[in-house]
């Protein structure tokens, strides 16, 4: 089982969720997701995956993400998925 990351766009909510997928050992059965057309565009999306929720976490003290987790969130989880070389 695979689970995106469409909808969740407030960073605390968004960071909690990636830190107990990452307690639970699923951040490998995470992807990104949009939610294009519905919701528009979320380039602002990558970019709180990339930069903020990192931010959030160690805010809180919470564990944070690696580059690579992050990076499989973003677009490695589903290149595995769909079988594609990277």
């Amino acid at each position: 089982m695979y689970m995106d990351l469409s909808a969740m766009i407030r960073p605390t909510i968004l960071a909690w969720n990636l830190v107990k997928a990452k307690e639970y050992g699923m951040v490998h059965k995470l992807m990104f997701g949009s939610d294009y057309p519905l919701f528009g565009p979320r380039k602002n999306l990558v970019e709180l995956i990339r930069r903020n929720v990192n931010q959030v976490a160690e805010r809180v003290g919470w564990p944070t993400l690696t580059d690579e987790e992050i990076e499989g969130i973003l677009w490695k989880n589903a290149a595995r998925f769909l079988g594609l070389k990277y």
